[in-house]
């Protein structure tokens, strides 16, 4: 399961760090520029529908509650599977359909 954080810049829509679980792992790596964006998302639980899930007690609910929590126009995460989320971050930027 990945999550890749998306920030607007003059260049359109960044990919700003990617967030992965593996195992019951969750891993986070940040593109150069966005480490201090990136990893204020990894230290806050995110609010799910009616309640605050925690990455500590539950890494897939924390991992699912993303897009809820982080979805502005300049900062936002997107769910996508393995296939999708390598061929974004190899290319650096997204374009959405």
């Amino acid at each position: 399961m990945k999550c890749l954080l998306l920030v607007t810049t003059d260049k359109g829509q960044e990919i700003a760090g990617t967030i992965t679980l593996t195992n019951g792992k969750v891993t986070a790596v940040p593109e150069k520029g966005f480490e201090n964006a990136v990893n204020s998302v990894m230290s806050e639980p995110n609010y799910d529908i009616d309640h605050f899930v925690s990455l500590k007690d539950d890494p897939v609910g924390w991992l699912n509650a993303l897009p809820k929590q982080y979805n502005g126009s300049y900062f936002r995460a997107l769910l996508v599977d393995d296939t999708r989320a390598e061929d974004c971050t190899k290319a650096g930027t997204l374009r959405l359909q």
